[in-house]
């Protein structure tokens, strides 16, 4: 493995923090959950693509050999590394020693001695971009799109959008609308994700359009399924839209639960 592997791939991310108000940044309410965004860049070589994979799982390493395409096939491989060694440092245990399990919907989580570890996160990516969401004591779900130059919505907000979205978004500008609908989509696919439910819960999520194309981020706390969630807006730049959904209460930590580095 090359030297400072682990360095190289950490030196890539870093951890947002513009997704609460700068009044609540720091604050106890949500100094559990971080978001770290991390970058790709160039296109990786060959030994350093080896040496993530070697922290990979044999059943990450068939899904990795499915990819026709080398590009895409590296990025798999550089994601999934990213995940493991993230989540390695907060939590305290060796990269390539992380199990994971997946619920009956497909949301992936941490085990740890054949029991779910009180560790929960979400990850999602869109181009070079990849974002991951880790809490110990909340349930999160994150969620990135890429926002294309003429992209058509019309069709898009009738799939993706209920009658109240569409109005809100109808009245923006046709060049804001791209942007706004993409924030709704994320805001919905982070809850979705935070419940750990399937695609068919997203219809009965309540309206989402917020504070669309007017700059501001949409924060609101939200009950769906029984559960409450709080939403953000994440800042990702001019490219993307992003959301985090989180539970809006704390979830108790299992006994000897702690938080490495804090």
């Amino acid at each position: 493995m090359p030297d400072n592997f682990e360095e190289r791939l950490l030196a890539q991310c870093h951890l947002c923090d513009h997704w609460l108000d700068a009044a609540e940044r720091g604050a106890e309410a949500f100094a559990d959950m971080e978001i770290w965004m991390c970058g790709l860049g160039s296109d990786p070589e060959e030994d350093f693509v080896n040496a993530c994979a070697a922290l990979m799982s044999e059943d990450e390493r068939a899904l990795a050999a499915r990819f026709r395409s080398r590009r895409n096939r590296n990025l798999f491989i550089w994601q999934r590394a990213i995940r493991r060694v993230v989540l390695s440092r907060r939590i305290g245990t060796p990269a390539g020693c992380l199990q994971f399990a997946e619920n009956p919907n497909g949301k992936p989580f941490l085990m740890e001695k054949g029991a779910p570890s009180p560790w929960r996160f979400s990850v999602s990516h869109k181009d070079d971009i990849l974002l991951i969401a880790m809490s110990d004591r909340r349930e999160a779900g994150v969620d990135i799109e890429s926002v294309k130059e003429g992209m058509e919505t019309n069709m898009l907000m009738r799939a993706g959008c209920n009658a109240t979205e569409r109005a809100a978004l109808m009245q923006l500008p046709r060049s804001q609308r791209a942007r706004a609908f993409l924030q709704i989509w994320t805001r919905k696919e982070a809850c979705i994700k935070a419940l750990g439910a399937g695609a068919d819960a997203m219809s009965g999520l309540p309206d989402l359009h917020g504070a669309t194309g007017d700059g501001q981020d949409c924060r609101r706390a939200i009950w769906h399924m029984g559960r409450e969630l709080c939403v953000f807006d994440i800042d990702v730049g001019p490219r993307f839209a992003a959301s985090l959904a989180c539970g809006a209460a704390r979830v108790t930590a299992r006994s000897g639960c702690r938080c490495p580095g804090r």
